[in-house]
């Protein structure tokens, strides 16, 4: 069963602890276990190894819905075809 639910998408960015300005991810990564990948500061050049995952990083957060007619309104998104 397929149920669709309202969400809300945040971003998530790596701020430079030397100089403030935001860190990029240069496309490469580590082979290490866990991953790295390394982030390169917009501002000052410095290059750091985060673990796991890249920024910038996208976040889903499910949203509570107080409207009792959501499923009534939502019948577009439904895949039960």
């Amino acid at each position: 069963m397929i149920k669709t639910f309202k969400a809300e998408t945040f971003i998530e960015k790596l701020f430079c602890d030397c100089c403030h300005h935001e860190m990029i991810a240069t496309g490469k990564a580590l082979i290490s276990n866990p991953p790295q990948f390394p982030h390169e500061c917009t501002g000052c050049g410095v290059v750091e190894n985060i673990t796991n995952f890249s920024f910038p990083n996208a976040i889903i957060r499910e949203v509570e819905v107080h409207n009792k007619d959501f499923n009534k309104t939502k019948s577009h998104l439904d895949h039960s075809g």
